[in-house]
C-alpha cells in the first residue's frame, strides 16, 4: 500500500463536505481510526514488525490524523513548538528556526510583537507541510523550579493570556492552526503523568483557566491539548467538567481536544469527557478496545460520531485555511531561508532582553572607546538557545553571544578575547555546529542496520544520512528499512580542534554506545562497562559517561560512534537492556565535548586576569537546555557549577563588569548587590548573540519587562511549601498568592519585581484619565484608561504602561493588587504619545464558589498606574466606583 496524496479537487470538495453526513458513510474501523489507529494498521505493523517487510502506507503517524481515501478524506500532520516548527523526525530532523522561549515572548509585553512571531512560526510550519502547531504553552509559572518554566509566558495569568491570545492569532491568522496547551494545571514535572493537583475553584478559576479563557475569547483556538495531570483526582484529559462542561460549554469551545503525547488513560471515560484525539499511535486505547466498550453499552455510536465530527472538523479546517498544505504534506519539508524572518527573530530576541540594573552608566557600551574586550562566562560560547524536552529543536544556525560580539566588530582593530572561567553544564556540550562529514558538511554520517554488525561480520547497513546533531533519538519514526524497535547505528564525524589539550568527551545512552578518536576507544557505555541508569532523556536513558582524550590545536580528529539496542547480541551486556517507556523512546544517544579546564581557582584566576586587562568586560552566566527541560523538575536555586565565584571574583577585580544571564526562568544571584549592570536575556533563539550585541552597544535600547518575579530565595515563592508529588497530589495552598501576589501578600522583598525593566532613556508620565461607562460594567469594555508618556531622554525607547486592580470592599479575600491591562508604546526622543488601555469586566471581577459564577461586586476600585508590581513604582491611583452587583457564567 503506498502514501495516499489527494488530489485538488478531492481536498475541495472535502472543504465543502457535510462532516456529519460523512461520518454517516464511515464503517465502525474508520471512525476508529480518526481517534487514533484503526485496527488495519495494528495488524500492519505487526506483520511488519514479524516479516521485516516494509509496508509503505499513510496511517497514523506520531505526528498525523488517518485519512480515509475510500471517502476523500485526507490527513493533517501537526509538529511540535513552542518556540519553533522542529518537524516530523526525532533522529533527522529538517533544519528549523529557533525563536525566543515563551518566558521571553512574555518579557516582551507586545501583544503585537508575539502575533508576529506566531505569523513566522506558521510561515515555517508551511514549509513542513503542518497545519497544527502544538502550542502556545500558558501555563503558570507557580515555581521557578519547574523544569518546563521556560515554555510558559509568564506568573500572571493575564499577561500569559492576553500573550497567548496574540501568538494564536498569528499562527491562525496565517492558516496554521494553534493547539493551545497544556490544559490545565500542568505546572511541575513531578510524577506528571500520575498527580493531582488540588486546587480550589477559585484560584482554578482566577489564575490556572484564566489564561486559555482570554485566549478562547479573543483568539478562539481550533484546538486545545489536555495535560497530563489530574485536577481533584480526575485526569484533565478524561475530566467531563473540564472538556465538557467547562471548554465546551460555558466557554462555546468549538474545536479538537487531543491528548498529550500518552496523556490518554481509559476509552470510555476520555471518549465520554470530550477527547476527540489520542495521541501518538499506535493507540493504547482506541483499537480494538473501542468497540469492545460499544459491545459492553459504555460508549454510544454518538459518542464516537461526536469525536470523529472534531478531528474531521480539524481537518476540514486545515484545508480551508490552506488547502495546499493539507494536500501536499507527505512531500519532503524543507527549512525556510528568509531573511526577513532572520530580522524578525532577532527584533522579538532584543525586545525581549530585561536590563535589570545600570547603576554605573556602563551600558551601552560605546563602540568607538573600547580598543579590547574580554569576553568570559560559562555561557559566552554555549548555544544557549532554548529549553529541553519537546521545545528541542535543530537550529539551522546559532550565533552565541561570543559570535554577536565578534560580529558586532567585524573589521575593526577591536580585540575581542574570551576565557570560560567555569563550566555551568548539567552534561559536555554537544557537537552541533562543530562536527562535519568527511568532506566537510555539517553534521555526521551515520549507517543504520537492521542486524548487529558487531555480532556478525559482513552485515550491510540498510540506509545512510547526515544527521546535523549529535543529539540522535528514534521514536517517532524509524530510517526507511528498519522494522523493529531493535537495531544498530554507526556515526562517523570530524572535528578540529580549537584548543590544545585534554578535552573530555561524554555520551548518554538508551541502548548501549562506544566511542572512538581517531581509532582509540575513549568512551564505552554498556558494551563492556557496566551502564549506570540516570535522568537522561526523560529519565529513559544512563548518567553521562566521560572520557578525556589529548587534543591538538587546529588539527583533525575522527570521531567514531558505535550504536546498538539489541539485547539479543552476544557480545552486547545483557544487564542493562536498551529503554524505552510507553514508546517515549525507542533508542537514543547524546555525544559532547568540551575542552577541559584547568583546576577550579585557575580558571577562575585567567579570567580575572583577562577582564583586567580590557577596556570592557562581559560575563555570562545563567543555565542550558539540560537544567531547564522537560520530564524533570530543577533542584538547585543557585546558578550551576562554580558561576557564582567566578562573579564574585570579576566584580571585585571589576565593579563595572556586565553580566548578562541566559535563562528560562528565575535564578539566584546572590552577588547581586555588588553588581552595577545586569542583563537578563533569557533563552533567545537562534539570533541571540546578535540580539545581546544590539543591547550591548545601544542598536537596541533595552525594551522589556519581567514577566515573573525574581526572589532573593525559592523558600520566598509562596509555591515552595506546596511542591512536588507527595503521595500522589500536589496542594495548591497558595491559593490566589501566586508570584507577585504572593510575594506581596507575605511582605516579602524580591531581588526584582514582576513588571521591572530598565532603558537608556527616561520616561514622564502625566495627564492621567478615566473613562468609566457607568451602569454597563458587564459589558466587554468597561474602563478606559488613558496615561501620556513623554520621552525625556536623549533616544528613542519605549516604555510598558502596567494597570493593576486593587478591590477596596470586598466581601472576599483577594490579593492587594492584580494586572489587568498594560500596553507598550514607542516613544522617540523629546515626544509623548498618550496610552489607552481598556479594562473588561474581569478586570474587577472574581469567581464566587458559592454561587458557582463570576461577581463585580458593587463598591469601590482603584486602578493602579504603575511601572512594575513594586510599590515604589506606583505613579497614580484612579478611583473607579462600581453602582451595580453582576453575576455572570461563560465569557
Amino acid at each position: 500500500m503506498t502514501e495516499y496524496t489527494p488530489t485538488s479537487d478531492v481536498v475541495q470538495q472535502f472543504i465543502k463536505a457535510d462532516l456529519r453526513a460523512l461520518i454517516s458513510k464511515m464503517s465502525f474501523d474508520e471512525k476508529a481510526s480518526l481517534l487514533s489507529v484503526s485496527l488495519l494498521d495494528i495488524l500492519l505493523t505487526a506483520f511488519s514488525s514479524l516479516t521485516n517487510e516494509v509496508i509503505d502506507r499513510q496511517g497514523p503517524t506520531w505526528w498525523t490524523t488517518a485519512d480515509i481515501p475510500r471517502l476523500g478524506i485526507p490527513h493533517l500532520k501537526c509538529t511540535d513548538g513552542p518556540n519553533g516548527i522542529r518537524g516530523s523526525s526525532h533522529f533527522n530532523p529538517t533544519a528549523a528556526t529557533c525563536i525566543p522561549c515563551e518566558t521571553a515572548l512574555g518579557a516582551t509585553f507586545n501583544q503585537d510583537l508575539v502575533k508576529q512571531a506566531g505569523g513566522l512560526l506558521a510561515r515555517d510550519a508551511k514549509a513542513k507541510g503542518d497545519s497544527f502547531l502544538l502550542a502556545p504553552t500558558c501555563n503558570i509559572q507557580r515555581n521557578p523550579m519547574n523544569g518546563r518554566a521556560f515554555e510558559s509566558f509568564s506568573e500572571d495569568p493575564h499577561l500569559s493570556g492576553m500573550l497567548a491570545a496574540a501568538y494564536v492569532n498569528g499562527l491562525q491568522s496565517n492558516g496554521v492552526g494553534a493547539t493551545i496547551k497544556h490544559f490545565v494545571c500542568n505546572d511541575q514535572e513531578d510524577k506528571r503523568f500520575a498527580v493531582s493537583v488540588q486546587v480550589e475553584p477559585r484560584p482554578l478559576r482566577e489564575i490556572y483557566l484564566m489564561p486559555f479563557m482570554l485566549a478562547q475569547k479573543y483568539a478562539k483556538p481550533w484546538a486545545f491539548m489536555t495535560s497530563y495531570s489530574r485536577i481533584n483526582g480526575i485526569h484533565c484529559s478524561e475530566n467531563e467538567w473540564l472538556l465538557k462542561d467547562l471548554l465546551r460549554g460555558e466557554w462555546e469551545f468549538d474545536g479538537l481536544v487531543m491528548s498529550d503525547w500518552f496523556g490518554t488513560y481509559s476509552t470510555d471515560l476520555a471518549i465520554k469527557a470530550g477527547l476527540d484525539l489520542e495521541m501518538p499511535s499506535p493507540t493504547h486505547w482506541r483499537g480494538p478496545q473501542l468497540q469492545h466498550s460499544v459491545d459492553a453499552g459504555k460508549i454510544d455510536i454518538k459518542d464516537i460520531d461526536d469525536r470523529v465530527f472534531g478531528v474531521l472538523q480539524a481537518v476540514q479546517r486545515a484545508a480551508t485555511a490552506d488547502a495546499q498544505v493539507v494536500q501536499n504534506n507527505n512531500e519532503a519539508e524543507e527549512y525556510r531561508d528568509s531573511s526577513s524572518d532572520q530580522q524578525l527573530n532577532r527584533r522579538i530576541a532584543a525586545e525581549a532582553i530585561v536590563l535589570l540594573k545600570n547603576s554605573a552608566h556602563v551600558l551601552p557600551l560605546d563602540k568607538t572607546k573600547v580598543k579590547k574586550i574580554a569576553v568570559v562566562g560559562p555561557n559566552a560560547k554555549t548555544r544557549t538557545v532554548s529549553g529541553g524536552g519537546s521545545a528541542y529543536l535543530t537550529s539551522k544556525y546559532v550565533v552565541t553571544p561570543l559570535e554577536g560580539i565578534q560580529q558586532a566588530f567585524q573589521g575593526t582593530d577591536v580585540e575581542v578575547t574570551y576565557a570560560a572561567g567555569c563550566y555551568a553544564h548539567k552534561f559536555l556540550p554537544m557537537l552541533d555546529g562543530w562536527i562535519t562529514t568527511e568532506d566537510g558538511q555539517k553534521g555526521w554520517t551515520t549507517e543504520f542496520y537492521a542486524e548487529s554488525p558487531f555480532a556478525h561480520e559482513g552485515v550491510k547497513p540498510v540506509t545512510s544520512y547526515v544527521l546535523p546533531s549529535t543529539r540522535v533519538r528514534v521514536n517517532d519514526q524509524k530510517p526507511p528499512g528498519i522494522t523493529k524497535d531493535q537495531f544498530c547505528f554507526i556515526s562517523t564525524g570530524y572535528i578540529v580542534a580549537e584548543e590544545e589539550g585534554d578535552h573530555e568527551f561524554g555520551i548518554s545512552v538508551v541502548g548501549r554506545a562506544r566511542v572512538f578518536v581517531n581509532d582509540k576507544l575513549v568512551l564505552d557505555n554498556g558494551f563492556e562497562k557496566k551502564q549506570t541508569p540516570g535522568d537522561t532523556f526523560y529519565g529513559n536513558g544512563t548518567i553521562e559517561e566521560v572520557g578525556v582524550c589529548a587534543l591538538k590545536k587546529n588539527e583533525r580528529y575522527k570521531i567514531v560512534l558505535e550504536y546498538s539496542n539489541m539485547p539479543e547480541d552476544d557480545k552486547l551486556r545483557n544487564d542493562n537492556p536498551a529503554q524505552g517507556v510507553r514508546g517515549l523512546m525507542v533508542a537514543a544517544v547524546r555525544l559532547s565535548c568540551a575542552p577541559k579546564l584547568a583546576k577550579e581557582d585557575e580558571a577562575i584566576r585567567q579570567a580575572v586576569e583577562l577582564a583586567k586587562a580590557a577596556d570592557a568586560v562581559l560575563c555570562f552566566t545563567g543555565s542550558s537546555m539540560d537544567w531547564e527541560t522537560e520530564g524533570a523538575d530543577r533542584t538547585r536555586f543557585l546558578l550551576p557549577g562554580a558561576t557564582n565565584k567566578l562573579v564574585e571574583s570579576l566584580l571585585d577585580a571589576r565593579p563595572d563588569t556586565v553580566i548578562c544571564n541566559q535563562s528560562g526562568s528565575t535564578w539566584a544571584f546572590p552577588w547581586v548587590d555588588k553588581a552595577t549592570t545586569l542583563l537578563q536575556s533569557w533563552f533567545g533563539g537562534d539570533e541571540t548573540g546578535n540580539a545581546i550585541a544590539d543591547v550591548l552597544f545601544g542598536r537596541t535600547n533595552p525594551a522589556g519587562r519581567l514577566p515573573l518575579s525574581f526572589p532573593y530565595e525559592i523558600e520566598h515563592c509562596t509555591g515552595h511549601l506546596n511542591w512536588g508529588s507527595e503521595n500522589g497530589k500536589v496542594s495548591y495552598g497558595e491559593g490566589l498568592f501566586v508570584g507577585y501576589r504572593g510575594y506581596e501578600e507575605t511582605k516579602r522583598d524580591v531581588m526584582f519585581a514582576f513588571g521591572e525593566g530598565l532603558s537608556y532613556t527616561s520616561f514622564e508620565w502625566t495627564d492621567f484619565q478615566i473613562d468609566t461607562r457607568q451602569g454597563r460594567l458587564a459589558e466587554d469594555v468597561a474602563v478606559k484608561v488613558s496615561v501620556v508618556v513623554k520621552n525625556t531622554g536623549a533616544v528613542a525607547g519605549a516604555e510598558v504602561v502596567q494597570i493593576y486592580i486593587s478591590d477596596l470592599e470586598s466581601k472576599l479575600r483577594r490579593p492587594k493588587k492584580e494586572l489587568k491591562g498594560f500596553a507598550k508604546v514607542f516613544v522617540e526622543a523629546g515626544r509623548s504619545e498618550r496610552v489607552v488601555i481598556e479594562l473588561d469586566k474581569y478586570a474587577f471581577s472574581h469567581w464566587d464558589d458559592k454561587e458557582g459564577g463570576w461577581l463585580l461586586e458593587k463598591g469601590s476600585f482603584e486602578a493602579i498606574v504603575a511601572k512594575s508590581s513594586k510599590v515604589k513604582d506606583e505613579v497614580a491611583r484612579l478611583r473607579i466606583t462600581v453602582n451595580d452587583t453582576h453575576y455572570w457564567n461563560g465569557l
